[in-house]
């Protein structure tokens, strides 16, 4: 019922929602839903559900433009934490 709210909650939700993805996650299915600004790569550590293949999610990236991967190791969780990337 988006009728029933000011801003329709999905424009909300994709505006103030990030995803780290679980190592089972497909990840291009992912971008698709999301976009690659909502996409961030973090390894979990130290919580127990965190896997080694977080450390290889660049495999799974496969595919994907320059831009898009950059986006998702780095650019995105920086201005999300309001880094500098440049440091």
């Amino acid at each position: 019922m988006p009728q029933m709210f000011a801003e329709h909650p999905v424009e909300v939700f994709h505006r103030n929602v990030w995803v780290h993805p679980f190592w089972e996650t497909a990840i291009h299915e992912l971008v698709d839903l999301l976009g690659p600004d909502r996409v961030v790569f973090g390894s979990d550590y130290p919580h127990p559900e965190r896997h080694r293949r977080a450390a290889f999610l660049h495999r799974e990236l496969e595919g994907f433009s320059e831009e898009v991967i950059r986006k998702i190791m780095s650019e995105n969780a920086n201005a999300l934490l309001g880094l500098d990337a440049s440091l």
